[in-house]
């Protein structure tokens, strides 16, 4: 689930998240919460809910598109980020620019030694998943693998087990 900044700063959002959670009886480690690079960085710079009572639910948060700002490598090890989802931009140039493959490389690596998953967002091509496995990416995303569907298309996905 996609998080804005403004929700961040809300202080209901997190009284909210729990009750959810409490209604649905739903555990907050199946949950992920996406939070864009800039949304973080606005939310820390407005006071914005702390991320480790998110994670104190158990809820997962991934950081959606790494490397659209500019990223201060000093942040990384003070947030309890679990996921990185490296920026759209990276994966569609990443056959056609070598620095840009670099970069890549460079994330999944940086990710995996500090034990955050990575996921390839908007893997259009048999080409860009082939260099995201060949990189070591753990998960993709994107209209090569599926494209979007509703929520009942999702369920029945899962229920299929596929």
């Amino acid at each position: 689930m996609n998080v804005s900044a403004q929700q961040l700063c809300h202080p209901t959002f997190l009284p909210q998240v729990q009750q959810i959670l409490q209604e649905t009886g739903i555990s907050g480690s199946n949950l992920v919460l996406e939070i864009t690079e800039n949304s973080l960085i606005t939310a820390k710079a407005d006071g914005g809910i702390e991320l480790n009572q998110l994670q104190g639910l158990g809820i997962k948060l991934a950081l959606d598109d790494l490397g659209s700002s500019y990223s201060c490598l000093a942040h990384l090890t003070n947030l309890p980020i679990n996921i990185f989802k490296i920026y759209t931009f990276f994966i569609q140039s990443i056959e056609s620019e070598t620095k840009n493959k670099a970069i890549v490389k460079s994330i999944i690596f940086l990710a995996h030694q500090l034990g955050i998953t990575v996921t390839g967002k908007a893997i259009e091509t048999p080409q860009q998943m082939a260099s995201l496995q060949e990189l070591n990416c753990d998960y993709g995303q994107g209209f090569f693998l599926s494209e979007p569907m509703d929520a009942q298309g999702a369920s029945s996905l899962i229920e299929a087990g596929n």
